[in-house]
């Protein structure tokens, strides 16, 4: 199929878009091909492709004599990918599959198309899980996305400050309604994360650790810790040692103070199991 071929498949199939998936597929292929030239691939790379949908990026992506795995939870997308337009590439995994419950240990490159009402846990997924990533490209909601990025206490939360300790952030592009079919109600950004090396950082433990203290975002972290351990004063002496100051909020707290306060939470296991 070519590329004109498959543009003319996805106006005539938008009608059937699910949208409960949040299924809306790109049709401005001078954009497609742009995006998946922004990951920047080499020939040792691993890339895996999210909601891959009618194929608008898996075409480009196909060009590249790469180990590729495409995944997308709609049957009817894995099926068409499979037997129609990508049948004669040899060295592509289509599968059906929900990334928040794929396996993406061992992709260093990864790209998507993602939906706007699980981007949170989608970037929360790809940083916690996809150890080897050195480079993530995804289109989701402009708004939902600068909201993450948001220095505003009230815009602050855990997946926050784990992009601002993991990744330098570089927003590509917008995209508008007209870019895709079915058109969203919404706009669309193209962004990269730059996973910066992750070195011997308890990341999976200080991310739960910052999960659980945002819980109750009113309260001071000193009332936080201590409903955590029952114990008020272990709660003071750790706050102490890690040289936080026990009135602040959740959000008021650095990413080196949690980890500080995350270490000597390890010895707790309970807390972090």
């Amino acid at each position: 199929m070519t590329k004109d071929e498959l543009k003319d498949y996805i106006k005539t199939y938008s009608q059937l878009a699910n949208h409960s998936l949040g299924q809306n597929f790109l049709i401005n292929f001078d954009v497609a091909e742009r995006i998946v030239s922004m990951l920047g691939i080499e020939k040792k790379d691993k890339i895996l492709e999210i909601g891959a949908g009618l194929g608008s990026l898996s075409i480009y992506l196909s060009e590249y004599s790469n180990d590729l795995t495409l995944i997308d939870v709609d049957s009817r997308m894995v099926d068409f990918l499979k037997n129609k337009l990508l049948k004669d590439r040899k060295k592509t995994n289509i599968k059906k599959a929900n990334i928040l419950q794929f396996d993406v240990s061992k992709y260093n490159k990864i790209i998507g198309n993602i939906p706007y009402y699980i981007t949170s846990n989608i970037i929360e997924h790809l940083l916690l899980y996809a150890e080897k990533a050195d480079t993530i490209v995804l289109m989701t909601q402009k708004e939902a996305l600068l909201r993450l990025l948001s220095i505003k206490s009230k815009d602050i939360c855990p997946l926050s400050l784990l992009i601002k300790d993991l990744c330098e952030v570089e927003l590509l592009c917008s995209l508008s309604a007209a870019s895709f079919v079915p058109s969203p109600r919404v706009d669309s950004i193209v962004f990269k994360l730059k996973i910066n090396a992750r070195g011997d950082k308890a990341i999976k433990e200080n991310y739960k650790v910052m999960t659980l203290l945002f819980q109750n975002r009113r309260k001071t972290v000193l009332n936080n810790l201590s409903n955590l351990l029952n114990d008020k004063n272990l709660a003071k002496a750790m706050l102490e040692q890690a040289k936080i100051n026990p009135r602040l909020r959740p959000e008021q707290i650095n990413i080196n103070e949690y980890y500080l306060l995350t270490n000597q939470l390890l010895n707790y296991k309970q807390v972090l199991e």
